[in-house]
């Protein structure tokens, strides 16, 4: 076997103290050593030094040791703080260790601030987040608890109609003289007046471009409902909110189609229809509607103040709730902080 060379025997003569070399180079190694008094003395070296320290023992500090160690690692903690929060000087200045400004201020502000200010920080966020959320959603179902109440408010007209036009038209109009009550519109108009007396929230027109009864007649944004309608015969509906005097206004509309012949009897021409309803209405409005034409539409409005006030309440009251449980949570946390911590650590240093 080649000799070993003295670069490659120190290299494993700490191995070899240790017994971790193979046999065969183990007996290379001893056979080099063996050879060579400088490496020979510096296996004897390690082997005494290895010799030292097994026989030296580690005192077990004890058990008021361990019960010290914390609030001394606590007290040296609280002691580097303000050094901490001195800008860096000397060598580590120029290299890049140093805090930043930010850093430096936080670590200089004691625990408990420190503390306090996180839990506020915490606070705010999860506030703010809950409050983005819950203003929207209780909008949302604000807008369509309205919603509902006027698509209920609207088959309750369609309802009042199909009524006027299935039981009472036949009824009075076999007497050969015009009732008003009669028409459908008419009728549904002063039911649904009679509502509004007791709940003024809800309104309800079938505005007409061209209407029998003046007070029907569409104006400005009842008009333009009416036009699209007749400008899009498909739409079955629209809804929409709208500003007024009093606050937003929810609002559903249906077109009114001319799907009965019978009402051409009536709004052909003059000559045509009852002498009565002419000695009523006049001869101005009313006439030359057609078959299938869209010449109205029935509008319910609700107004959603109410509504959007309740929403507002239930969201004051939710964030009021919020921020009382963690207002109490504050107080509680830092009476124990105080209790289970500050307290002790100031015996400590006392």
């Amino acid at each position: 076997m080649k000799a070993m060379a003295c670069r490659d025997a120190k290299a494993h003569l700490l191995d070899y103290a240790e017994g971790e070399l193979d046999d065969a180079l183990r007996a290379a190694l001893r056979e080099h050593v063996a050879g060579c008094p400088d490496c020979r003395r510096e296996l004897q070296e390690i082997e005494g030094l290895r010799s030292s320290l097994g026989r030296e023992r580690v005192p077990e500090p004890g058990p008021a040791f361990w019960e010290e160690f914390p609030d001394r690692v606590w007290q040296a903690y609280r002691a580097e703080l303000p050094a901490a929060g001195r800008p860096a000087t000397g060598p580590r200045a120029g290299g890049g260790l140093g805090m930043n400004p930010v850093a430096a201020r936080w670590a200089s502000l004691a625990p408990r601030l420190q503390f306090n200010l996180a839990l506020l920080a915490v606070f705010a966020l999860g506030l703010g987040a809950t409050g983005y959320l819950t203003y929207g959603q209780l909008h949302r179902n604000a807008r369509e608890e309205v919603a509902r109440n006027a698509a209920l408010i609207m088959e309750a007209a369609l309802s009042m109609r199909r009524y006027t036009i299935g039981q009472i038209r036949p009824l009075l109009g076999d007497s050969g003289k015009f009732h008003p009550q009669t028409v459908p519109a008419y009728a549904t108009t002063e039911i649904m007046n009679q509502l509004q007396k007791r709940y003024a929230d809800y309104s309800y027109k079938d505005a007409a471009l061209n209407p029998t009864n003046p007070r029907n007649r569409a104006v400005g944004w009842e008009a333009e409902i009416v036009g699209s309608f007749r400008g899009n015969p498909g739409q079955g509906e629209i809804r929409g909110v709208r500003d007024t005097a009093a606050g937003p206004s929810f609002y559903v509309a249906r077109p009114t189609r001319i799907r009965d012949k019978d009402c051409l009897s009536c709004h052909t021409t003059p000559e045509q229809a009852p002498p009565a309803m002419v000695r009523i209405y006049g001869t101005a409005g009313g006439y030359g509607w057609k078959y299938n034409e869209i010449v109205g539409a029935q509008i319910v409005s609700v107004s959603m103040a109410q509504a959007v006030r309740h929403a507002d309440r239930t969201f004051f009251i939710l964030m009021a709730s919020l921020a009382a449980v963690f207002a109490m949570l504050f107080v509680i946390l830092n009476l124990v902080l105080s209790r289970t911590i500050a307290r002790p650590i100031g015996r400590q240093s006392g």
